[in-house]
């Protein structure tokens, strides 16, 4: 939720314009960037957290356990959440 806060916020200053944003702006630059690696570093993490959970989609576990701590405390879908959070970054520093 609160990254479509921040891109309806983006949106609205016009700092996305179309398809191709390209600023020369270093502050919003380093911005994105730091909004870019913030999210890469919450999938990473969210990745990593899971450990043997991790399975593909419709894979049966023999004795499946649910996680909920770490960012899975939080956040229901962390590895979503951290790459759209990675993509807007991305829109954002051109």
């Amino acid at each position: 939720m609160a990254i479509v806060l921040i891109i309806f916020l983006l949106l609205r200053l016009k700092v996305i314009k179309g398809h191709h944003v390209v600023t020369s702006d270093p502050w919003l630059q380093a911005i994105g960037l730091v909004i870019f690696l913030l999210g890469l570093a919450l999938a990473i993490w969210a990745r990593v957290y899971l450990g043997r959970n991790w399975g593909m989609p419709m894979t049966e576990k023999a004795d499946p356990e649910l996680v909920t701590t770490g960012p899975y405390s939080t956040i229901r879908h962390p590895i979503y959440s951290g790459l759209i959070l990675a993509m807007a970054g991305t829109r954002g520093s051109g």
